[in-house]
């Protein structure tokens, strides 16, 4: 009886875990998705925290390296979201090697405007 017992409580604790995974996960994911898409900046402009820095992109960089050298100078927050909310926009891959003056209070699609190759850029 006790063993019956035992195992029907081990059972239904391994559903709340399952269910508390994937609940987890969807909120997870779902405040992933929201920071992709918001396209929002860093910091709000004329505020004292907004950043002003140069970057100097190579030629063929991953997103995912040019979102860590704007991450290391405090231009976005996460250069995952960076890195993936570019990928969904028109014309990453026509960011040109050079260097940039970016601002924290600049958006990630302001920053692929600024980015993208000026002779691309007239077509």
């Amino acid at each position: 009886m006790f063993k019956k017992f035992l195992i029907i409580c081990i059972k239904a604790l391994a559903v709340i875990f399952v269910i508390l995974l994937l609940a987890f996960l969807f909120r997870t994911c779902r405040t992933f998705g929201y920071k992709v898409f918001s396209d929002r900046a860093k910091d709000v402009e004329g505020t004292p925290m907004v950043v002003h820095a140069y970057v100097h992109v190579d030629e063929g960089e991953s997103l995912l390296e040019l979102g860590k050298d704007l991450e290391d100078k405090s231009i976005i927050r996460d250069r995952y979201v960076f890195a993936v909310s570019l990928r969904f926009m028109d014309d990453y891959d026509k960011i040109g090697a050079g260097d940039y003056e970016l601002s924290s209070s600049m958006k990630p699609s302001e920053i692929l405007k600024a980015m993208i190759r000026k002779e691309e850029a007239g077509q």
